[in-house]
């Protein structure tokens, strides 16, 4: 009988042990499943990691390259403001201008080069007795 007292003894202490294995088992299982989440959400956040930093780079290149066009815009608004002046300077001749050419184009095709420029040069005095303003070049 006391071999069967130690047998019933062991298999208590084996039923026991078996439980505490199960249990430590189910919370490896749990710990494990924790660190696959884990690495996930790491690969995850060093993938978004890279996409910032490629946008950034991305975003640092086109900053670069917006900043050299703004620089040499700048210097085109001197340019620009100059030409502007030369156009309004020039607004004041394109009527007389525009029918000295129109009246070139629509008469003085068939005639000499000779008989045209004494045409032209009727018409540029006849318009500025009417107030016209003509360019010195046509």
């Amino acid at each position: 009988r006391p071999k069967e007292e130690q047998l019933r003894v062991a298999e208590a202490k084996l039923a026991k042990a078996t439980e505490d294995l199960h249990g430590k088992q189910f919370e490896l299982r749990k710990i494990e499943a924790k660190v696959e989440d884990l690495k996930s959400d790491y690969a995850a956040s060093m993938k978004k990691k890279d996409t910032l930093e490629k946008e950034k780079i991305r975003t640092e290149t086109h900053l670069g390259r917006a900043s050299r066009i703004l620089d040499g815009l700048g210097g085109e608004e001197v340019r620009w403001v100059e030409e502007v002046g030369k156009l309004e300077g020039k607004q004041r001749f394109m009527l007389g201008s525009m029918l000295i050419n129109s009246a070139i184009v629509t008469y003085g095709g068939p005639f000499p080069a000779k008989y045209r420029s004494q045409m032209v040069d009727l018409w540029l005095e006849k318009g500025k007795q009417l107030g016209f303003a003509f360019a010195d070049t046509l």
